[in-house]
């Protein structure tokens, strides 16, 4: 290969005297960061790859490393005559991969201190050659403080945290209660006339219980179907022996368990929700009793309202005595 000016020659040259770009490394520095890899075992041990990055070094030394082609690297360097065709034969590429490689392997282990970096990008033969980026002065003085951790500060925090929230849902709870009692001492005066005191006084007194009878649907489990079903006209469990409305059921769903109370009527429930709330605002008090469990021995004593259709309320039937309403 023919060996081009001498370095110390180059740096003579006009060009030479040119200030230099501040971020351009300078001739002598690539030169001895050559010199530094070369020695090393990964490239003493090769002389292919010494060959080539010399090879590619000095051409960008020299200015020339747009050259740097396929075609040229593998006359120049691996002695390929002029029919080379690099479509055909990869030596070329596959030295340059063998060339990055080493390179990695260097900077990784002896190199990992060098003030300058050379490199062999992917696609290109012309080696990059910059300085190693040092950490600020500032970042590599200052020391790092961690300190530790104070758990019994993270718990006060966390306790402060949670009774901040306890005390907001307190005072949101005492809001909402402080507008249901204004709501009801604003309801009061309107139901203290004489028609009100007619029905609901006797309702209101402490001394007395109410009772609200919820009607008891009846209903039968068939396991044979997986089905509950109802029977209409059956309201009174005491009357099921040999009702023939059953045997027409069991006939068709074959044997069915019951009676069962497993349902109550939507409008029954919302009833009973509002009485409660009516008479409790008002200082009395309900009790719900569905009409299956229902006796006179228990609730004879007390005001009873009953609610649900009166099918459904056999108690009704069974009424002791019969007064007409006033």
């Amino acid at each position: 290969m023919k060996e081009g000016p001498s370095l110390g020659t180059e740096l003579r040259s006009p060009e030479a005297s040119v200030p230099q770009p501040p971020d351009r490394v300078p001739a002598e520095f690539v030169q001895k960061e050559l010199e530094r890899i070369l020695a090393s075992p990964a490239f003493t041990q090769s002389q292919r790859l010494s060959r080539f990055l010399r090879f590619t070094v000095d051409q960008f030394i020299r200015g020339e490393g747009d050259k740097l082609k396929e075609y040229h690297v593998g006359t120049a360097v691996f002695d390929k005559d002029d029919s080379f065709d690099p479509r055909t034969d990869p030596i070329v590429r596959v030295e340059a991969g063998r060339l990055r490689s080493k390179l990695k392997e260097y900077y990784a282990a002896e190199g990992r201190d060098d003030q300058v970096l050379i490199d062999l990008p992917k696609g290109s033969y012309a080696p990059v050659i910059q300085r190693r980026i040092k950490p600020s002065v500032a970042a590599a003085e200052v020391p790092v403080i961690r300190r530790p951790i104070q758990w019994g500060n993270v718990a006060v925090v966390a306790f402060l945290f949670l009774a901040a929230l306890a005390a907001l849902w307190a005072f949101a709870e005492f809001r909402q209660n402080q507008i249901l009692r204004s709501q009801l001492e604003a309801a009061k005066p309107q139901l203290t006339g004489p028609e009100f005191a007619l029905i609901w006084k006797s309702f209101l007194s402490p001394e007395v219980r109410n009772f609200a009878i919820l009607g008891s649907p009846t209903f039968f489990a068939s396991p044979q179907y997986n089905l509950f079903v109802r029977p209409y006209v059956i309201n009174d469990a005491s009357s099921l022996l040999g009702n023939p409305q059953l045997r027409v059921l069991q006939e068709r769903l074959g044997p069915l368990a019951g009676p069962r109370y497993d349902y109550a009527l939507l409008r029954d429930a919302l009833a009973l929700q509002r009485l409660t709330a009516f008479l409790v605002g008002h200082g009395g008090s309900l009790t719900a009793v569905p009409a299956h469990e229902a006796a006179w021995d228990s609730i004879q004593d007390g005001n009873i309202i009953f609610l649900g259709a009166p099918r459904m309320n056999p108690l009704m039937q069974q009424l002791p005595f019969q007064q007409d309403f006033e």
